[in-house]
Formats: C-alpha cells, structure tokens, sequence
C-alpha cells in the first residue's frame, strides 16, 4: 500500500460550476420551492422580519434575491399553502406574494449559490455561522478536516476522506435557510 505524503490529499470527487442541485418544498423548515407565472424557478418563504425570494433561470442560474418587509397588518386575503402531506401553513404575506407571482409548487434545479443576509463584517466574523442562503457541497466540518489536513493522524485522514468520498458521490450538499441542512440529491432535507 503506498501511502500519501503528509503534505499531499488526495482527489476527491468534485463538482464543477455547471453542476445542478434539486430542492425541494420544505414548509416544515420555512421554505417553498416552485416556478412563477413568468417560468422561473423561485426559492421563498418568510425569515422575519423579511420575506425572501430567490429567482432563478430555468437553467438553474441565479438571477435576484427579493427582500421584502413582512407586513404587520393582516392582509385581506383567504387561503393557505398545503405541502405534500396535505399540512396547512398560515403565512399571510407569504400567500399574498405567492399569488401576485403565479406561484406553482414544484422541485427546483439550481447551481450552487450563496447570497448573504448580513453585512460583510457580521459575515467575517464566523465564516461558517453563514447568515444567508445557498448551497454549499461540503457541511462545515468536513470543510474543516480539508483545511487542517495535515493535523490528523493518517488512520484519521483515511476515515475522513472516506466519509467525505461518500458524502459527494452520493450527491448530498449543505443547504442554508438561517441553518444548515443536508440534503440528498433528490432535494429531500434528511437532516438539519
């Protein structure tokens, strides 16, 4: 068995700008994925005192964040929003604006993307406390085994790298919505 010089990790598999990501709706964790009357794919839901929508192209490209106020008056308007097990979710705002965007519940398909919620000093602050939303290949700490590699053992290294090996292969990603979210690569959140 040769073994790698301590100075040298090994390839891992790796997922270049082009690669897509499925999301799909979760209400439970505050967002909704769907198309828009004017055939874009949106990410949605309310992350107080804001609403958040993210637009994409139906090649999976970013295209905007929208940030809007939640209103704090009740707004005239009867509904709901049902998820996949027939759940009813009061959002008031976020029915409004689902409604005057032709909102259409439905797994997206995005490249990877970061957009931040804070300003740059609170970011810099944590880098890994990420206030924001995106997709991210790697959870934290697997991130953190790659940037201090050569401070493990090498029965350390192997087992990392073969978690690590496993993680992209499968084709799960990080997922932030104000936390951290695995997900697989249907879109399904299988922890957070």
């Amino acid at each position: 068995m040769n073994a790698q010089p301590d100075s040298q990790m090994p390839e891992l598999p790796k997922r270049d700008a082009s690669h897509l990501y499925k999301l799909q709706c979760h209400p439970q964790y505050g967002f909704w994925t769907g198309v828009t009357k004017d055939n874009e794919q949106v990410l949605l839901g309310t992350w107080d005192p804001e609403l958040i929508a993210v637009f994409f192209s139906t090649q999976g490209d970013f295209l905007r964040l929208q940030r809007t106020p939640l209103d704090s008056q009740p707004r005239l308007f009867g509904g709901h929003v049902l998820d996949t097990n027939g759940n009813k979710w009061e959002e008031p705002d976020l029915l409004f604006f689902m409604t005057e965007i032709g909102y259409r519940s439905q797994t997206i398909v995005v490249r990877r993307f970061f957009v931040s919620t804070v300003s740059e000093e609170t970011a810099a602050d944590s880098p890994w406390d990420r206030s924001g939303v995106g997709i991210e290949d790697l959870p934290w700490h697997y991130q953190e085994v790659l940037n201090t590699f050569n401070s493990h053992s090498e029965n350390e290294k192997n087992e990392f790298l073969g978690e690590i090996r496993e993680w992209l292969i499968r084709g799960d990603f990080v997922f932030w919505w104000a936390a951290d979210y695995d997900v697989n690569q249907e879109g399904e959140v299988v922890a957070s």
